[in-house]
């Protein structure tokens, strides 16, 4: 399908090519899955892993690769908006090593590799451990609303079609 050069937006083209993935023959079920792990994993506060993590998901569970990939890339930027409160909030919830301060933060901006790579190092491993105490809770909750929906939204499709 080609794209005018005016009309076209990455966002645009992701989301028509995974309606497209997502209505191939998907069972609700594998399709609320799809979403559901694709949503938390996107916001995951890692910037370099979440694909791998996809990926691994997508295998174990025998999802389509491609559609949780690209659910997992829809939600780059709420990774990057809650990169920080799930920085913070693992803070406060695990107290060890080094806090992200302002001469850290301004080391770190300047070019000190030493500086960045421990900031990014220790936010990351509390940012993940606080993801991890909301990320699964999230997953239980939303993954019976999600697939309920598609179940509902699949049967109102088979009745318009026997009509």
């Amino acid at each position: 399908m080609p794209f005018k050069a005016h009309n076209w937006h990455p966002a645009q083209v992701v989301a028509t090519r995974l309606k497209t993935i997502l209505h191939s023959g998907v069972t609700p079920e594998k399709l609320a899955l799809t979403i559901i792990l694709g949503v938390t994993v996107g916001m995951m506060p890692i910037l370099w892993g979440t694909s791998l993590v996809c990926a691994l998901l997508a295998t174990l569970f025998r999802l389509n690769h491609a559609a949780l990939q690209a659910v997992n890339y829809l939600c780059y930027p709420l990774q990057i908006a809650l990169f920080l409160p799930f920085c913070r909030l693992g803070e406060s919830m695990f107290p060890w090593g080094p806090r992200v301060s302002a001469s850290l933060l301004t080391s770190a901006l300047h070019g000190h590799l030493g500086s960045t790579a421990s900031l990014i190092g220790w936010a990351s491993l509390r940012g993940v451990g606080a993801w991890m105490v909301t990320g699964a809770p999230l997953i239980l909750v939303l993954y019976p609303i999600v697939k309920h929906l598609l179940m509902k939204k699949e049967t109102v499709k088979i009745e318009a079609a026997s009509h």
